[in-house]
């Protein structure tokens, strides 16, 4: 059976699984579940807050900067996004400075204003003497070495005019810089210098200080205020695996407190939350600059996802349950939700793996079976030990347990020192799929920390003794207390979450929890 066959025949119009990328997704206003913080977020236009979010890798980050954007579509406020970072290996990410971010974001205003005043050239007559002086010269400054391409990534970064980008490029396909003529001209004002072979005339005023003029333009233009959206910081090679330097990148420009509080300006950061204790204990403020944490639990998945499927399918779908055999006696949208780990991003790729699965059966029919659910957890369990902890498995595969101390470790599994051991340890942590769960006393009542598994998918990839049903059965377990699901094999717990203690045998394990 064909994918499209496939879909005609569970009632989609559209696949729901085709895309994890919010820039991609045209039906996200349709689905997107709003955090309770999200309108202090948005804010008010006519008095700009600056703000950090915290959220998950693939915890909607992107979706919340996106709906951002659309908000900003024919509102009063000018929307930038600040999301490239010209910076290649992790020296140079430890050495980014406060003017690398300001440049960046001084030229995408800069052609945001021009871009402006080519849709309505007649808006110049509000610029002020100084005002027209000062953009005559910026754009000589910054415009005069760009190239088209580059030039046309800035006006991609502006989300004001939504889909007018791409209409913008294509009709300007050619040469920038008689562009960038015609619309100084069709505005009534003098032409750039914009001769890229001339000794290039350095500025002495400070990016800080030029980045304010420019929003003074955008006043002037009739803007309320400027928001400054950053994003997609883990998303460079150098940060995608290391939370200390994802903050490292953008350490500079969120700890230093005359940009984020610059009049009529509002930067909204969007940061993975593994960076928000580097965050804390290297500068950052958030007794004036508030900063907010998302978290998805399983429910509020649940929700997204049902109106994923709804929004595909014109309501005719609103469960993942619609999609598997009742005989498989499973509550398959629960059981995603649990295994999706607080992300929406991989609540999708799961759904879709086990629909692919289903799909490259020997003889696939209309529904998923509960063996095909498992191999498609199995496999998708796989990816997600290989994206993010593919040079410590080979480690993780001898450990054989769900909670460890480093001692253990050290003298019965690695058998390496314990500074080694320690090493590794920070290691695992930084990938979020290891955590410490709590204190206890050795042999000689010294403190030592217990670690433990708390991504279902790592324990599920490294018990290779052991079916994904029986982990999902015997080594996952909610806490009867506050619910957090715990991953241990042992029959005395210690919840990682309320740090309250549970036997085993009365508590709901993951599988109770999603059999019907």
């Amino acid at each position: 059976m064909d994918l499209d066959t496939y879909l005609a025949n569970a009632g989609f119009a559209a696949d729901p699984f085709s895309s994890t990328n919010a820039d991609t997704e045209e039906l996200l206003q349709d689905y997107f579940v709003p955090p309770p913080y999200f309108q202090s977020v948005l804010g008010q236009p006519s008095n700009p807050e600056s703000q950090i979010v915290f959220a998950p890798r693939g915890g909607g980050k992107s979706a919340q900067r996106r709906m951002i954007e659309m908000a900003s579509e024919g509102s009063g406020f000018l929307c930038v996004l600040h999301d490239s970072f010209p910076v290649e290996g992790k020296a140079a990410v430890r050495q980014t400075t406060l003017d690398l971010h300001l440049r960046q974001v001084a030229r995408k205003l800069l052609v945001a204003v021009l871009l402006h005043l080519d849709a309505a050239p007649e808006d110049s007559k509000k610029l002020s003497r100084d005002s027209k002086s000062l953009l005559v010269k910026e754009a000589g400054y910054q415009l005069g070495p760009i190239s088209s391409d580059e030039f046309h990534r800035e006006v991609q970064a502006l989300k004001n005019i939504g889909k007018r980008a791409g209409e913008w490029i294509k009709a300007h396909s050619g040469p920038i810089k008689p562009v960038i003529n015609a619309i100084f001209k069709k505005a009534e004002l003098d032409p750039p210098d914009l001769d890229a072979s001339k000794p290039a005339e350095t500025p002495t005023e400070s990016w800080s200080y030029r980045l304010e003029r420019l929003v003074g333009i955008a006043l002037e233009l009739g803007y309320e205020s400027v928001y400054i959206l950053v994003d997609k910081v883990d998303e460079l090679p150098e940060t995608s695996a290391d939370p200390d330097l994802a903050f490292a990148l953008v350490a500079p420009l969120i700890t230093h407190l005359p940009s984020l509080e610059m009049p009529r300006v509002g930067y909204k950061v969007f940061l993975w939350d593994k960076a928000q204790n580097t965050y804390i204990d290297n500068g950052g403020r958030p007794d004036r600059i508030k900063d907010f944490t998302l978290g998805w639990d399983s429910a509020a998945l649940s929700e997204m996802m049902a109106r994923r499927l709804s929004a595909h399918s014109d309501g005719a779908v609103v469960s993942l349950n619609a999609l598997i055999d009742p005989g498989a006696h499973l509550d398959l949208h629960r059981l995603v939700a649990e295994l999706a780990q607080g992300s929406p991003r991989d609540m999708v790729r799961l759904a879709k793996e086990i629909r692919d699965v289903h799909l490259n059966g020997a003889q696939p029919t209309g529904l998923i079976s509960r063996d095909e659910v498992f191999e498609g957890i199995k496999v998708f369990s796989s990816r997600i030990a290989e994206e993010r902890s593919r040079k410590f498995m080979p480690d993780l595969l001898k450990i054989n347990e769900c909670r460890f101390t480093q001692n253990r470790l050290s003298n019965d599994i690695l058998k390496i020192s314990k500074q080694s051991v320690q090493a590794k340890v920070t290691d695992w942590r930084k990938t979020g799929l290891i955590e410490k769960v709590t204190e206890l006393q050795d042999a000689r009542n010294r403190p030592q920390h217990l670690y433990g598994i708390v991504d279902a998918r790592l324990a599920i990839a490294m018990r290779q003794d052991m079916d994904v049903e029986m982990v999902l059965d015997q080594l996952i377990v909610f806490c009867p207390t506050c619910k957090r699901a715990n991953i241990s094999d042992e029959a005395s717990i210690v919840c990682i979450g309320c740090q309250s203690e549970f036997q085993f045998s009365d508590a709901q394990t993951l599988m109770d929890a999603c059999s019907i």
